[in-house]
């Protein structure tokens, strides 16, 4: 699975996670997500009448209103109708549609009082219904369902938990046993949920994963055929550093104070520049916030170029 990619709304250039989404604009958030998306599940096409296979399984985050990260645990955000559909929604709709990606993880933040990961009119009406995803997989934030019972207080027990998220319709819990140990056996003996609903969450988090090959023979596979050579190629590499040149914005490119009617930039060929700061020989700090464990193949960070 791929937990990925974030999509939340850039609102405040001080949140210290606006280094992994993509944009202010939901309408570029969502096409951004829908070909990162297709790169990511890149279906195996096989006859007619059996799954294809996915690369991997992409799960949109985080679903939804997560701008945040003080009190994120407890977070409530007020939201108006409109300004949920037009900015916290439309992102996620759009690459939904286009895309089909497998899945989403619903947030910490709450929406007007109500968690996102116990939220039945944005996971099931919705993201299953309105936008004709029935069998999207919706796993939780690590922690989610512990935090509605121990930050905001949304469940009084930790069984009620378990059955505000699962009835809510969220099919995979991470990072704690709510849905796998003895709170969700609760939640039956109290009659907070049924063994139906169980059933469904079952249903869609085997599906997907019989869609990535995991039950097939592998040597049918496209993917499993992959070796350490297709990691970091230079194929890749190149990839990525076209991407990298085409995303830049150069805000200002002022004249110089020797040459008036010259501009910083281009630099001129043949000419030595100075190039200073604290991370002039840096590798590690040059990745954002999230990535591997192996940036380089057997660890450590000597692939990479400093800048």
């Amino acid at each position: 699975d791929g937990y990925g990619p974030n999509i939340n709304i850039a609102r405040d250039p001080r949140w210290g996670r606006n280094d992994e989404v993509p944009s202010e604009d939901p309408f570029l958030a969502g096409y951004y997500a829908t070909h990162y998306v297709r790169g990511m599940q890149q279906e195996q096409h096989r006859p007619a009448g059996q799954f294809s296979f996915l690369k991997m399984a992409a799960f949109l985050k985080h679903y939804t209103a997560y701008s945040v990260e003080t009190n994120r645990e407890k977070f409530s955000a007020n939201i108006s109708t409109f300004d949920l559909h037009d900015t916290y929604l439309a992102q996620f709709k759009l690459a939904f549609q286009e895309s089909q990606a497998s899945g989403a993880m619903c947030s910490y933040a709450l929406i007007n009082g109500v968690p996102s990961c116990a939220n039945s009119y944005i996971l099931d009406d919705l993201l299953r219904q309105s936008w004709a995803n029935p069998n999207a997989v919706i796993t939780t934030d690590c922690g989610a369902i512990d935090y509605m019972y121990k930050f905001s207080h949304y469940a009084a027990t930790q069984p009620k938990a378990s059955a505000d998220a699962l009835n809510a319709g969220v099919d995979l819990n991470t990072e704690s046993d709510y849905f796998s140990g003895k709170y969700m056996l609760e939640a039956l003996a109290q009659n907070l949920t049924t063994v139906s609903r169980i059933d469904t969450a079952l249903f869609r988090s085997l599906r997907v994963r019989f869609r990535l090959g995991l039950f097939d023979p592998i040597d049918n596979q496209t993917y499993t055929r992959l070796g350490i050579n297709d990691i970091a190629s230079p194929s890749h590499r190149k990839t990525n550093f076209d991407a990298a040149l085409q995303s830049l914005v150069l805000l200002r490119n002022d004249k110089t104070s020797k040459n008036p009617s010259v501009s910083v930039l281009p630099f001129t060929q043949g000419k030595r520049y100075a190039v200073v700061g604290p991370h002039v020989f840096s590798q590690e700090m040059l990745l954002e916030g999230y990535y591997g464990d192996q940036v380089c193949y057997g660890g450590g960070y000597a692939c990479m170029t400093t800048i």
